[in-house]
């Protein structure tokens, strides 16, 4: 009886999940909401309920016939619980005052609105050189030209200091000369004199463009004025200047406002030495510039999804000067520490991650070690590396790269601004799915490498495992910045399947129907047997799989991994032979055309592949006459590797038809390597 009755309870709470949801997403702070829906219609609630009752009341009577009928209720809930909490949840960070998703009018998906300070909750949480605008926007700390940096350095976690008997040392006495009233001051009495002078240092709290500092007694008391010093700069994490620091020097100054200027310089730390014993006094010490402070950076807490979950579509808002950068990356793991803690054994250089027990060490056991403390990693076994940057470009939606399934999800987003040109994001968007629709999905590619812009036949591996309680899948998405050229066939263990294309097939996306994949077939292999081109070394065949009977939910990401034994690749990348050019395959529809409106060969389409593009290249296509003048600019923009096609219907750039002759079309590509253009000749003739 106490078995059933445990199992009962379990699936009572597995229900109650189910039914209501709030009860299973991590606990939210006082700037976060949450708007859901049930995801049961309330009938079928109290029919469930009533039936788990009624299981209940056979255990707690116990006989061998009402055990039976009790252990076959639970075994049937089993079946059916997993499936009450399908569903999208879409979690948004910041972006306060925007309405919600129109997908969250939908019962079957789940908005969560997160404030940053909720999603940095958390040991491994961070917030640095940022503020919080009101309607959620984040951005880098932003200095005006008239802000006192000295007085708002406290915010920044910065503030003044100085020194006693080479010790650091901070208080209330020396706070005063950055507190923003003149009336209080520092008393050289409090410092004890090094040599023949006297120092004070400043913290601003971060690294901010730098002009200007002035310091200047009490009104009342302009005579205990600075008449010697040395302004020094001190890098982030240093206590002593050097003699190379220096900002500036004065020996004889007579003006109780000391002004000192200099050319705007990137600052974290200055430092002040009054070359006098005694006679002055500082009653504000002022720094001020102007412009955004030089780098910042969020990194949100191992955030907690409530269970393994598929990661789908990332989408942001903000902006970025032209000066400036906003770099995010995300990474996904199994466990709630991403780190995995090293201590030294005690047998030279060798180090260990566990306790004598041989139990993995935690951040409490780590700390609390003594002098044997050697490192932490990021634990790689259950969390994976940060991914590459996101393209800013990608803004309206791009697939999370880290792998998933995952119950945690982190974030990281590096500011970069330079002086007056900034960055900021208003918030951050992301889907997930409870549960994924298999335990794991292992993919790889053959052949891995290729000659760059010719067809290419491919078979793509993959192959699912199945834990329990996943749904399955029957749809394939297979997405490159190669192309796709053709499918031939699909394959379940080297047997032939049904397949069809469910979209048209475009360049850089294959999506195919195949038959369902699920428990009963865990381990099975699906081969599909494509073509295509690649054009850049380190192409990825990116794939996710669906489950067409669930439609508002996120793909699951195919992982990297050993799908077959018949292919030797564990990788979704593919390589090229090197070597070659970046513009190849330059060719003409055409090498005569007759552009005189009849609609019978009036245009001239110029074709042409740009090979291993590190990112994107500034491309120019250009119609010139035989001495070099430019007659027509067909395009001019930035591109990345791919096949591309220009067309020319013989008029200049003022609009009307050009004379019969011969022409030079050119191809021409700038990148931070050089130059390099392809060029060929077109006749025109009426």
């Amino acid at each position: 009886m106490a078995a059933a009755t445990s199992s009962c309870r379990r699936l009572m709470r597995a229900l109650t999940s189910a039914l209501f949801p709030l009860q299973l997403k991590p606990r939210l702070g006082a700037g976060s909401r949450r708007v859901s829906s049930i995801r049961l219609s309330s009938i079928s609630g109290v029919v469930f309920a009533a039936w788990c009752t009624e299981t209940v009341r056979q255990a707690a009577h116990f006989n061998p016939i009402n055990m039976k009928a009790a252990m076959l209720r639970l075994a049937l809930l089993s079946l059916l619980i997993p499936n009450l909490s399908w569903g999208l949840t879409i979690y948004r960070v910041g972006g306060y005052e925007l309405p919600q998703p129109e997908l969250a009018d939908n019962s079957d998906v789940e908005f969560v609105q997160l404030s940053w300070e909720d999603f940095a909750a958390g040991a491994e949480g961070a917030m640095a050189g940022l503020e919080v605008g009101n309607e959620g926007r984040l951005a880098p700390v932003f200095i005006p030209s008239d802000e006192n940096m000295a007085t708002s350095s406290f915010a920044r976690g910065g503030g003044p200091g100085s020194w006693k008997y080479n010790f650091l040392t901070k208080g209330e006495e020396i706070d005063l000369i950055a507190d923003g009233d003149s009336t209080t001051f520092l008393d050289p009495a409090v410092l004890v004199a090094r040599s023949e002078s006297s120092l004070v240092y400043l913290d601003l709290g971060g690294r901010f463009l730098v002009n200007r500092v002035v310091v200047y007694p009490r009104p009342n008391y302009p005579d205990r004025l600075i008449e010697g010093y040395t302004l020094y700069w001190l890098p982030k994490g240093t206590i002593r200047p050097r003699g190379n620091n220096v900002i500036a020097r004065g020996t004889d100054n007579r003006n109780p406002r000391l002004e000192i200027n200099f050319v705007p310089r990137l600052l974290d730390q200055i430092q002040l030495n009054i070359h006098q014993k005694e006679g002055w006094e500082i009653a504000e010490l002022e720094v001020y510039g102007e412009g955004y402070v030089s780098s910042a950076q969020y990194v949100s807490g191992a955030f907690d999804l409530g269970q393994p979950s598929s990661l789908g579509e990332i989408r942001w808002s903000g902006f970025q000067d032209t000066g400036a950068k906003l770099i995010l990356r995300t990474r996904s793991g199994h466990t709630v520490d991403p780190n995995r803690y090293w201590r030294f054994t005690g047998r030279g250089e060798e180090k260990t991650f566990r306790n004598a027990q041989g139990v993995p060490l935690t951040a409490v056991d780590y700390n609390n070690l003594k002098g044997n403390k050697a490192e932490i990693t990021t634990d790689l076994d259950n969390w994976s590396s940060w991914s590459g940057p996101y393209d800013w470009a990608d803004s309206l939606g791009t697939p999370i790269t880290s792998p998933g399934p995952r119950q945690f999800i982190q974030m990281q987003l590096d500011f970069v601004p330079s002086g007056l040109e900034g960055a900021a994001i208003n918030f951050i968007e992301f889907r997930v799915t409870q549960p994924p629709v298999a335990g794991r999905v292992l993919g790889e590619i053959w052949p891995i490498e290729v000659k760059p812009g010719e067809e290419t036949a491919f078979v793509y591996a993959m192959r699912p495992d199945f834990a329990g309680g996943e749904s399955g899948f029957d749809r394939l998405v297979l997405e490159t910045a190669g192309q796709f050229t053709g499918v031939d066939s699909v394959r379940v263990n080297e047997e032939l399947q049904d397949w069809r294309l469910a979209e048209p097939l475009a360049d850089q996306r294959l999506v195919l129907e195949v038959a369902r994949m699920d428990r009963s077939k865990t381990g099975r292999v699906v081969e599909v047997f494509f073509k295509g081109r690649v054009f850049r070394f380190g192409t990825v065949f990116a794939a996710q799989v669906f489950d067409s009977q669930r439609p508002l939910e996120v793909g699951q990401l195919v992982e990297d991994g050993d799908a077959t034994f018949r292919l030797d690749s564990n990788q979704r990348s593919v390589g090229i032979e090197l070597g070659r050019e970046i513009v190849s395959e330059l060719v003409l529809s055409s090498r005569v055309f007759t552009p005189n409106g009849d609609q019978i060969n009036d245009q001239v389409h110029i074709e042409y592949i740009l090979l291993e593009l590190a990112g994107t290249g500034e491309v120019e296509v250009g119609i010139f006459d035989l001495a070099g003048r430019r007659v027509r600019q067909l395009y001019r923009g930035a591109d990345t590797s791919g096949q591309y096609t220009r067309t020319w219907d013989g008029r200049g750039d003022g609009g009307s038809v050009v004379a019969p002759g011969i022409y030079l079309y050119r191809v021409q590509v700038d990148t931070d390597e050089g130059q390099e253009e392809s060029s060929g000749l077109v006749a025109v003739v009426y």
